[in-house]
């Protein structure tokens, strides 16, 4: 379709090579002007300070790793009750939780999160529930905002604009 080739050497025990041509033409550049000026790069100029509660170490470490190239700091908690322990007033932004944890669960870590400071940063949900009604749900029961799994930036980013934390 791209009046291209495509093919492949191989030898017994040695390896194979996989190799294809395609023709394309080369795409527009646009330079800048000198009085114009280049759009900000997407995302919050705020270096947050995040309490991130997770009890799955691959979901740990894939938020972990995306918040922290957003440019933000990172504090894990194993579940609910490591985040109240964790937990200081004036030290966090924001505070993602899992909703399902063992130990404590992410809405009864909310519920005494709150107890424990009246002005707590947003608490943002998160699960991989995605039914109707179960964000309405879970903030019925405490939590300012509610992501689905798997968390991707730009939901993120869309939270932090909705809460004014960026």
């Amino acid at each position: 379709m791209h009046g291209g080739e495509i093919g492949v050497y191989s030898k017994y025990k040695e390896g194979s090579t996989f190799w294809f041509t395609f023709i394309a033409q080369q795409a527009e550049t646009k330079t800048l002007q000198k009085n114009e000026k280049q759009k900000p790069v997407k995302g919050t100029s705020k270096k947050l300070k995040i309490l991130f509660a997770e009890d799955k170490v691959v979901n740990q470490k894939v938020v972990q790793l995306m918040l922290t190239s957003m440019g933000h700091e990172v504090v894990l908690a194993k579940n609910g009750q490591e985040a109240l322990e964790l937990y200081k007033p004036g030290k966090f932004d924001i505070i993602l939780m899992d909703i399902q944890m063992p130990v404590m669960d992410g809405i009864s870590a909310t519920i005494e999160l709150k107890k424990k400071d009246k002005n707590l940063p947003p608490v943002v949900g998160l699960s991989a529930n995605a039914f109707e009604g179960d964000r309405e749900k879970y903030m019925a029961m405490g939590l300012d905002e509610y992501i689905t799994k798997p968390v991707k930036e730009e939901d993120f980013e869309r939270v932090l604009e909705e809460l004014n934390v960026a």
